[in-house]
């Protein structure tokens, strides 16, 4: 399915650039928040023992880069961008029937987002993007190495279990609100797993499959 999608993009990448026309390559400077998280909560023994996300702090979660457009036809770009992502995720560790009890863990999640898009024109101050991502994992760590083992985040020798990098879809809207100057609103969601967490050493133990997601908003400058 992934190789299909990519091939799928790529197709449509070469059609358009047949109608490639001449213009200049644009460079864009990107600073922007950017929340990333997992999709599952994991729990075991019939609900009363598991991890939540509990927590994602707008100030631990930003990110920077830089990015190509260059434009295909009158309505249709091409955009490449590189974003290196500092994410801050709070989990609760609940052992009892209320989800708001525990103890509570925070998960640092460095990394680099390389994107590929098409964007269409629909408006003079609006483009929609669609695209293709790579995630590539930088950091991953716990303040709380105990509790993170628990859940498969950790080996028994403390070291990540978390693959190096994940495939997603990328969709989102850019706003020109200056000449140089646009903002733009993107979701990307992961095609594979990153992990595979399960409450270690319990008893009716489920698998709970990770995929990666983002939401950003970012400020992009033109050079």
């Amino acid at each position: 399915m992934k190789k299909i999608l990519l091939l799928l993009f790529i197709l449509t990448s070469i059609k358009a650039n047949a109608n490639f026309k001449d213009s200049t390559l644009d460079i864009s400077l990107i600073l922007g928040i950017n929340l990333v998280q997992f999709n599952n909560d994991v729990s075991a023994s019939k609900f009363n023992y598991g991890l939540r996300l509990y927590s994602i702090s707008l100030s631990e979660n930003y990110c920077l880069g830089g990015k190509f457009q260059k434009q295909l036809t009158n309505k249709k770009n091409v955009s490449f961008s590189l974003l290196y992502s500092k994410n801050s995720i709070g989990y609760l560790k609940y052992n009892n029937t209320s989800l708001n009890n525990g103890d509570e863990i925070k998960q640092n999640l460095n990394g680099l987002f390389l994107n590929a898009s098409i964007q269409y024109k629909t408006f003079s101050w609006l483009k929609i993007n669609f695209g293709l991502s790579n995630y590539l994992n930088i950091k991953n760590n716990f303040d709380n190495q105990e509790i993170a083992r628990e859940f498969n985040w950790y080996n028994s020798e403390y070291k990540s279990n978390m693959k190096k990098h994940s495939l997603l879809l990328n969709c989102g809207l850019e706003f020109k609100i200056h000449k140089k100057v646009g903002l733009e609103v993107s979701y990307a969601r992961g095609l594979n797993n990153l992990i595979v967490l399960s409450a270690v050493g319990t008893s009716n133990n489920a698998l709970h499959p990770q995929k990666i997601r983002s939401i950003a908003l970012l400020l992009n400058y033109k050079l």
